[in-house]
């Protein structure tokens, strides 16, 4: 029987490709918008879904830390739960530095 976190662990990818085709798709129809108000929200729902997919992500590192009590809403409290010097934490600190 699979636990909980490599469950989610194995359906994590798959959301969060499908969330972030949604982000980039929007962000892509945004430049192509007439109207202020169509491009904004065309930015915030893509922003929406990156949000939405960040979460997912902090929350399926903690469950197969079986940190499951917490559920992390920044990298901080995360790398907190699970201890700061993992490997996933070091390289999600290494992505945020970089531009882009």
């Amino acid at each position: 029987m699979k636990s909980r976190g490599s469950d989610m662990a194995s359906q994590w990818p798959s959301f969060t490709r499908q969330k972030l085709f949604l982000a980039s798709t929007l962000f892509r129809l945004a430049e192509q918008q007439e109207h202020a108000v169509e491009r904004e929200a065309s930015i915030q729902g893509g922003i929406a879904l990156l949000a939405e997919s960040r979460q997912a992500l902090l929350r399926v590192i903690a469950d197969i830390y079986q940190a499951r009590q917490q559920a992390p809403q920044s990298l901080d409290t995360l790398a907190d739960s699970i201890g700061g010097d993992r490997a996933e934490v070091e390289e999600l600190r290494r992505l945020s530095m970089e531009p882009g």
